[in-house]
């Protein structure tokens, strides 16, 4: 199943919150540590760089990031995503929840690691948890998108596909997302009937005498490739 976002995606430098926002709109000062070159390795896939910017030997967050902890934490949980490091990165996305407990995109990060570990329920949980927060239109979106997927990897179809036709007529990669995840719930729920031609060098002996065999329709399903 495609999600909103494999990854949890990189905020815009002005999308910065607390402290943060306010030190953005002027130079930052020579002894805080700024952001730009934790995204542009991030964004270059180099998370393992990014990581020892960002952290201490010992794991702690570097004292020069301390002035936005809520964003030095998403980067973190980023990078350990990236890695593959699913636990390493919800820890750190929990952190930054912590930080700023109005951060949205934050919980949408968690259910993503949840995804990732093949954990529908939880990331329902965090899903749920983010929408009962009343986000915007653009973010709720994302959250409903997401928790149908996790409905999905559940096989609570029915659930499912009611979000997915609530976005479906949107006009951006949700929407996108929300038709092109119908048409595969459509698919596994109907899936196709697929001729199998048999060897014909081997024909079946039928009642004491040989017959070419006919087409045989295969109802075995064909693998859902989400």
């Amino acid at each position: 199943m495609r999600r909103e976002s494999g990854a949890p995606w990189l905020r815009d430098v002005s999308q910065g919150t607390g402290a943060l926002s306010e030190l953005r709109s002027r130079e930052v000062p020579h002894d805080l540590f700024d952001f730009d070159d934790i995204h542009a390795l991030l964004r270059a896939q180099q998370p393992r760089k990014a990581l020892r910017r960002l952290l201490t030997p010992d794991g702690g967050l570097r004292a020069g990031y301390f002035y936005d902890k809520n964003h030095a934490w998403y980067c973190v949980g980023c990078a350990h995503f990236d890695l593959g490091n699913y636990p390493d990165a919800r820890s750190a996305f929990r952190k930054a929840l912590r930080a700023d407990s109005s951060d949205l995109q934050c919980l949408l990060a968690i259910g993503n690691c949840y995804d990732a570990e093949g954990k529908p329920k939880l990331a329902e949980k965090a899903f749920l948890s983010g929408l009962a927060m009343n986000p915007n239109r653009t973010i709720s979106a994302k959250f409903k998108l997401n928790l149908a997927n996790a409905l999905f990897d559940q096989d609570r179809d029915t659930e499912a596909l009611t979000l997915y036709k609530g976005l479906a007529r949107r006009r951006d990669l949700v929407g996108d997302r929300a038709r092109a995840n119908i048409d595969r719930l459509r698919k596994r729920r109907h899936p196709p009937l697929k001729a199998v031609v048999p060897n014909l060098d081997e024909p079946l002996k039928v009642h004491g005498r040989l017959q070419s065999s006919d087409l045989v329709d295969d109802l075995s399903r064909a693998k859902d490739g989400v």
